[in-house]
């Protein structure tokens, strides 16, 4: 997912996305390849507690070697059409083996379905897989109510395709999915499920895969990260829900995507994207930026820093953020991004920003109510009162373009005629 030499991409967003507490990881969108397999044959070893009477013919043919319907018959009175459908049913399951007049004990298996006292069938089912190739994640959907169903993945909904790992070409499906199982490297794999059945039909897979558009999600919950994605169609006309959770790689690779801006390389490129150029080897450094949240930021600035920002039109009373693509441009993550002084002259910056913002929340603000508004900010950076003119709040004002609101405040100053 990542291309070595190429940088990644950040842009200043000036309204930040909506997210809850418990959000990790924003991704406004991401190209994922995806293979979607549905009803697979499976097999299911399902396990049944041993009856009376097939510890009996278990025991019996460990004792004597082998035992047979009259045997049986002998000790329980058992009819021999009972007998051979209850061995035939041990044979079936790899305890007994069938011989013309008697049966065999498998030596192994015998003894383990003693030990453990139940036997074990191997049953055909049906599950679909989930395969996302470049993170090298498999998740399985059962049908079953109340279990997650598969996500529906429609051919004219992919833009595009990807090139398949190397590991996964000129590999059928069966092949691929049986290696996974047999490890029990799926995520949301049944405990019963032990092997992939053998498909009549199962050609190579291409050296391509489909690759969706989407956005997502990772949420904190009690002891799991859970994942979910939306899938858009042509033109995002529609789209469909994914429940990623069990996708270990992919949660990875978002997680560090969200840690980037602790890297000196994004966060220069962070600041370049909020206030201009980065900084030349002669100037300083940019301001620090520090984690404040699971997709939060803060950039900590000195006067010099809050006055370049101010210049690029950023409000500093007010969120912002940034968008990161990663070099490939495959996956887009959005974080919230503030501001904070570090010193005296910064806060007096932030305290015009401050005032700004508290006058344009009122209807129809007074001389009095830039006075109160200054005072207010003042106060909650720990400047005094006059730190900062009046003068200074209008000139901020008249450069965001709030012409009428200036008029209306110096109405007393310039059209008094006394």
């Amino acid at each position: 997912m990542t291309s070595p030499g190429r940088a990644n991409r950040v842009e200043w967003l000036d309204a930040p996305t909506h997210v809850g507490d418990d959000t990790l990881v924003v991704v406004i969108e991401a190209l994922i390849p995806m293979f979607l397999w549905l009803a697979v044959p499976v097999v299911r070893a399902v396990e049944h507690k041993l009856s009376a009477i097939e510890r009996f013919l278990i025991e019996a043919a460990l004792a004597l070697g082998e035992v047979s319907a009259r045997d049986v018959a002998e000790v329980t009175a058992l009819p021999d059409e009972a007998t051979h459908r209850i061995a035939g049913h041990l044979c079936t399951t790899g305890v007994l083996e069938a011989r013309p007049e008697h049966y065999l004990p498998i030596q192994d298996a015998a003894r383990a379905a003693l030990d453990r006292e139940v036997i074990i069938e191997h049953r055909s089912d049906q599950l679909s897989f989930l395969v996302l190739p470049e993170t090298d994640d498999i998740l399985a959907f059962e049908h079953r109510q109340g279990r997650p169903q598969p996500p529906k993945l429609n051919p004219p909904t992919n833009v595009g395709v990807a090139p398949l790992p190397e590991g996964m070409r000129g590999l059928t499906r069966g092949t691929l999915l049986r290696h996974r199982v047999q490890a029990r490297q799926v995520a949301g794999l049944p405990d019963d499920i032990v092997d992939i059945a053998d498909p009549p039909d199962d050609p190579l897979l291409d050296d391509t895969c489909p690759t969706y558009r989407c956005r997502g999600r990772l949420r904190q919950r009690p002891g799991r990260v859970t994942a979910r994605v939306d899938v858009y169609g042509d033109g995002n006309d529609r789209h469909e829900p994914i429940p990623l959770s069990g996708a270990e790689g992919l949660i990875y690779y978002w997680l560090a995507q969200a840690d980037l801006p602790a890297t000196p390389e994004v966060a220069s490129l962070a600041w370049t994207a909020t206030a201009g150029d980065a900084p030349t080897v002669d100037q300083a450094s940019p301001p620090d930026l520090v984690r404040t949240g699971s997709t939060r930021w803060t950039f900590r600035l000195d006067e010099a820093a809050a006055h370049d920002a101010v210049g690029r039109g950023r409000r500093l009373a007010q969120p912002g953020g940034v968008r990161i693509t990663d070099p490939d441009g495959t996956t887009k993550t959005e974080v919230t991004v503030d501001f904070e002084p570090v010193d005296q002259p910064a806060a007096a910056v932030f305290v015009v920003e401050e005032a700004v913002q508290d006058l344009l929340d009122i209807v129809a603000p007074t001389s009095a109510d830039v006075s109160a508004a200054i005072v207010k900010a003042c106060a909650s950076h720990g400047l005094p009162a006059e730190a900062v003119a009046e003068d200074d709040v209008r000139d901020r004002l008249w450069q965001h373009g709030h012409y009428l609101l200036i008029y209306r405040l110096r109405d007393a100053e310039d059209f008094s005629y006394a």
